[in-house]
């Protein structure tokens, strides 16, 4: 279970960003935007969600599900974690493609990057099955943690903002981890 830190986690649907949260923050405060109600009303108001935070102190953690969304929501997430109050934000997600392309605030580095990733073939062995994984779109599998929260912030952010979609900038890996060195070999 991660720390007090923010973060976007991010995945594939299906993968199970919602079981996941929902089962390792039982005590926080939930706002689903698949709720047509809900996502009604922080739409036509987005700071109403800081009165949702406000009144709902006793919570430590806060989870916006499906926050691509409602990428206004994230100024009044960053205004929120400015004002420090105490609580935990967690950023659900299966699209952070569409907030790049939107340009929204994307937390300015505030807020780590992780992901789940749906299960392999290989490692359910013979209890996959291709007509369930399709119907059920697989399950949930993985939350993974790599490097230490501050490193986790800036490599987040500089993933969300700066790489461009699709990997489609060139490098042969992610900033700050050494390159990887290709060699070709001529007869």
């Amino acid at each position: 279970m991660p720390g007090r830190d923010h973060f976007f986690l991010l995945g594939p649907r299906g993968t199970g960003k919602t079981l996941w949260s929902t089962h390792h923050y039982p005590k926080a405060l939930r706002i689903d935007l698949l709720d047509p109600e809900t996502l009604r009303l922080l739409s036509a108001r987005p700071e109403r969600l800081t009165e949702l935070v406000e009144g709902n102190r006793d919570k430590p953690q806060v989870i916006i599900d499906e926050v691509q969304k409602l990428p206004a929501l994230l100024e009044v997430v960053h205004l929120l974690i400015e004002r420090k109050t105490g609580q935990q934000f967690i950023l659900t997600g299966s699209s952070a493609r569409k907030l790049r392309r939107q340009g929204v605030n994307l937390l300015g580095g505030r807020a780590a990057q992780k992901h789940l990733h749906p299960y392999l073939a290989a490692q359910l062995g013979k209890r996959f099955s291709l007509v369930n994984a399709r119907e059920e779109m697989t399950l949930l599998c993985s939350f993974r943690i790599d490097p230490p929260p501050h490193e986790q912030k800036r490599a987040g952010y500089w993933d969300l903002v700066r790489r461009p979609p699709f990997g489609l900038s060139g490098r042969a890996t992610a900033p700050g981890k050494r390159p990887v060195r290709r060699f070709s070999f001529m007869r």
